[in-house]
């Protein structure tokens, strides 16, 4: 996300059930954002980037009208002698052509004439932020000196930053024993965790997410992503990146998250310590929670980013860590590699790199509902009519969709039958409603209402805002 708080209000999203009452001759279908090019958009072009750039994270910032990205990169393979890490910078106008500018701060090998800065590895970064007195437009998490920590940092142009007084979190994963959820919460994060056994006895990686109100005290942890019986026998929740992590970090007042599903070769490299499972392939599910609590995988039969075809820079593992909306789209920039996990410990002398790529989704466009045949009918979950507009995101260029408002005897209101309602028969994100005479849905402001939206032909609809006034 960019950081904003509750991106979306008023949004009716056709993720899950939560705005649909009832529906009939309608089945709901998953997408997945469309990978640009065939190519990465950013890679390595400097020596202190040899080895790989991972993760990718991103944000747009209003103010400066640009778009941010931070890096990891390594400027060795791994498995070589002492890869010297470094956080990285570079911006973009469009999120597609990326500058790396000569940051000057940081030496390596005797010149300061780079992109690095003076951090570690970037978790997420958001565009606002609540501290009193302001300090900084951007406000990241980033990693700690300790491993599985975090320190925490604001920043007025993403490159010059200023760590906050409070100090580092230590390792997350022992913080605290398991408590309820605390309701003061305003943070929470994720990180790696084992959780249950593999085929062999060895630990298997699971997810778990913590919480804090002031960033100090951290409590609720709990494992909330582990592979059951019903998965594959191979599989592994590596990491998970929520796409914002305060508790008022909503899209469409939902929690979204991509979790890193880790495909482990049972046959393949284990690690010689632990015997943890080393071999296989990542891809990304999208997650969604109302709480962030309690998560789920909405679509389990196809990955949400999968990996490239064979031979592309992603054709191994691909993470996703950050979400942007800009104007109609979702933009996504990810890590993907051309190797799978393991193999440069196998063979240090394999060319393998980890570059970022880019994938666009059309606002809102995570499902959508659709005929099963010819026509369906979708009953929403009844809600308050205020608000200047009701908008439709919805492909109806091979189709119709036609909306009418209807009391709590289920009959049309007068004058919002669908008969009444200017008929939806082309492809918009923000299309407005009508109904004959030029009523608006805001004539009815004060009142609760239910909406029944009939869908015909090939019409998708993937949302409907109640548009706020002002």
């Amino acid at each position: 996300m960019q950081g904003r708080p509750n991106m979306r209000p008023g949004t009716r999203l056709m993720l899950d059930d939560r705005a649909i009452s009832e529906m009939s001759g309608l089945k709901r279908a998953f997408h997945s954002p469309a990978k640009c090019g065939d190519g990465p958009v950013l890679g390595e072009d400097h020596p202190w980037e040899h080895g790989l750039i991972y993760p990718a994270v991103a944000a747009y910032d209003d103010e400066l009208q640009v778009f941010h990205l931070w890096y990891r990169a390594v400027d060795a393979p791994n498995g070589t002698p002492d890869p010297r890490e470094h956080a990285c910078y570079a911006r973009s106008v469009d999120g597609v052509t990326w500058e790396k500018p000569v940051i000057g701060e940081v030496e390596y090998d005797g010149s300061t004439r780079n992109n690095i800065i003076g951090l570690r590895t970037p978790m997420h970064v958001m565009t606002d932020h609540d501290f009193d007195p302001p300090a900084g437009t951007l406000f990241g998490f980033w990693s700690g000196e300790q491993p599985f920590s975090l320190s925490f940092h604001t920043s007025d142009d993403g490159i010059h930053w200023n760590e906050l007084p409070i100090p580092q979190t230590g390792d997350l994963r022992h913080s605290s024993e398991e408590s309820p959820p605390d309701p003061l919460a305003r943070y929470f994060t994720t990180d790696q965790h084992w959780a249950g056994k593999n085929a062999w006895g060895a630990s298997k990686r699971g997810i778990m997410r913590c919480e804090s109100h002031d960033l100090v005290q951290w409590g609720g942890r709990r494992v909330i992503f582990a592979a059951g019986p019903d998965d594959d026998a191979g599989l592994e929740y590596y990491t998970m990146h929520p796409a914002g992590r305060r508790m008022s970090d909503t899209y469409a007042g939902l929690h979204l998250g991509f979790l890193h599903n880790f495909h482990t070769d049972i046959h393949g490299r284990r690690n010689p310590v632990n015997k943890a499972a080393m071999s296989g392939t990542i891809d990304v599910s999208l997650v969604v929670s109302a709480d962030t609590v309690d998560w789920r995988i909405p679509d389990r039969s196809r990955p949400f980013v999968p990996t490239g075809a064979e031979g592309a820079f992603d054709s191994a593992m691909v993470f996703l860590s950050s979400m942007i909306e800009r104007g109609d789209e979702l933009l996504f920039h990810y890590s993907g590699w051309n190797i799978e996990h393991g193999q440069l410990m196998e063979n240090p002398e394999r060319i393998g790199r980890a570059d970022v790529g880019l994938a666009r989704m059309r606002l809102d466009g995570f499902a959508s509902i659709q005929p099963e045949d010819a026509s369906g009918v979708l009953m929403a979950a009844t809600f308050p009519a205020d608000g200047e507009a009701l908008e439709l995101n919805a492909d109806a260029s091979d189709g119709e969709v036609r909306v009418e408002v209807v009391g709590d005897d289920g009959a049309p209101l007068p004058g919002y039958s669908s008969e009444d309602c200017a008929p939806m028969r082309a492809d918009g994100v923000r299309t407005r409603v009508t109904w004959t005479g030029g009523r608006t849905l805001p004539d009815l402001a004060g009142t609760d209402v239910c909406l029944r939206i009939h869908l015909s032909g090939n019409a998708r609809l993937y949302s409907f805002t109640i548009r706020p006034t002002g």
